[in-house]
């Protein structure tokens, strides 16, 4: 009911754009809210949902990190190195 009185401007007419106030949807029980998430995968995740992390996926992920660095410091030594073999002959 809050949010159709938000849908009308300064001087009372409709607008057409619904913005509830953000004071009024923290008002409703969560058991009035409707989750959304798993309709729309694309959503970010609320605020005071921790992010699902498992230690494996973390190491795994450092571990790939440190294996592209390594590749990147090998590439640019190896081209470091061609430059000066083609520059002394």
């Amino acid at each position: 009911l809050a949010g159709k009185q938000n849908m009308h401007d300064m001087t009372g007419q409709m607008d057409g754009h619904f913005a509830p106030i953000k004071a009024e949807l923290e008002k409703l029980p969560p058991s009035d809210l409707t989750d959304l998430r798993d309709s729309f995968p694309d959503l970010p995740p609320l605020p005071d949902d921790a992010p699902a992390r498992s230690p494996v996926k973390v190491a795994i992920a450092i571990v790939a990190g440190v294996v592209a660095l390594a590749v990147c410091a090998v590439a640019a030594w190896l081209v470091l190195r061609r430059k000066k073999v083609h520059e002394t002959s």
